[in-house]
């Protein structure tokens, strides 16, 4: 059996003040993280780079940041025949980055006093497999 994995970086973006951390909605309504698939010959922090000017429309230079792996999960995916890998990677928030921009703030113990379903699988593995970010 052929096993195809697609790599994807996510950002947990962490207001270290108060421990939130920006969450987007899927087209399924549920949370998840900022972030997406790394690209044939893109490094993790280039990934990431694009990914949050993509999705948050917020330039973040990640270059010079030596970036470990917060939690990692893999499961098939729900909408094609592959599996995702999942890499979280923790990225300090600085809100001058977010000017005066608006986004969605959560918290882990908001997600495990919250429903299954109202997340993506790895974000509420995450909340529900760390004792401290």
């Amino acid at each position: 059996m052929d096993c195809f994995y697609r790599v994807s970086t996510k950002a947990l973006l962490l207001d270290n003040q108060n421990d939130n951390f920006i969450v987007l909605k899927n087209s399924k309504g549920e949370y998840e993280l900022p972030g997406g698939g790394i690209e044939y010959g893109e490094s993790v922090s280039s990934s990431l780079e694009r990914e949050l000017k993509e999705e948050l429309a917020i330039n973040i230079d990640l270059s010079h940041q030596h970036l470990t792996p917060l939690f990692f999960t893999s499961y098939p995916a729900r909408s094609h025949n592959i599996y995702v890998a999942f890499v979280i990677y923790k990225i300090p928030l600085e809100t001058t980055i977010l000017g005066n921009k608006t986004f969605d703030f959560i918290s882990f113990d908001i997600i495990r006093s919250g429903k299954e379903k109202d997340f993506v699988p790895y974000l509420w593995k995450l909340a529900h497999n760390q004792k401290e970010i």
